[in-house]
């Protein structure tokens, strides 16, 4: 049953649709990103027809219902909608935020995991964190780019506002490989050739 819950849509949001119980917030204060984005919160009306029934709110708050905050934005707007939160628009504006939180501490581990499948713009279109490697713009420990082709690499266009070390700290946190001693999810195979060099293919 919480599985259910968790997983559908059930309860009136304020941008007057359905929307799954862990992804709203309180609609008791407002917070608002630099950029203009907000937590998708309860229906008013609906919120004031329960606001005093403790029981209610308990129960909400069980499923991850909370105030709005930065962390609120992280968990319900970035990592609860991993899919469909970045696009060639926003980009800039949502990996800089997150980027804040991480240099701030403000993220914990749990956070970082959700984190592994943020979409990042590549040389290959946008790909998963946990699928990407660092190239030599962002000085990695090792440049596989440099020497295996076909890897998919994050775009250098992060780098702006913030330095590569910046984001590589932070890529390097949410499983962009840039050690050999990361690559969770590849292998390295030699191939039949005398001279050939390693590969790497999906675990």
């Amino acid at each position: 049953w919480n599985y259910i819950i968790r997983n559908n849509t059930f309860i009136f949001s304020n941008e007057n649709t359905l929307e799954k119980i862990p992804l709203v917030c309180f609609p008791v204060t407002a917070f608002v990103t630099e950029f203009g984005s907000e937590n998708t919160l309860i229906d008013q009306e609906l919120y004031n027809s329960f606001s005093d029934d403790s029981d209610i709110i308990d129960w909400l708050k069980l499923f991850g219902v909370k105030e709005p905050s930065e962390i609120a934005y992280l968990e319900k707007e970035i990592i609860g909608k991993i899919d469909s939160c970045i696009n060639d628009e926003n980009f800039r504006d949502v990996t800089e935020f997150i980027l804040k939180l991480h240099a701030a501490k403000e993220i914990e581990e749990v956070h970082y995991n959700g984190l592994r499948d943020l979409p990042l713009k590549s040389n290959n279109g946008w790909a998963k964190a946990k699928d990407c490697f660092l190239p030599a713009a962002y000085n990695p420990v090792i440049d596989f780019s440099s020497n295996i082709n076909g890897l998919t690499t994050v775009s250098a266009e992060y780098v702006g506002r913030y330095n590569a070390y910046e984001w590589k700290t932070l890529f390097v946190a949410i499983d962009v490989a840039d050690d050999i001693n990361i690559l969770t999810n590849y292998k390295i195979h030699n191939n039949d050739d005398e001279f050939g060099g390693p590969f790497f293919t999906a675990a």
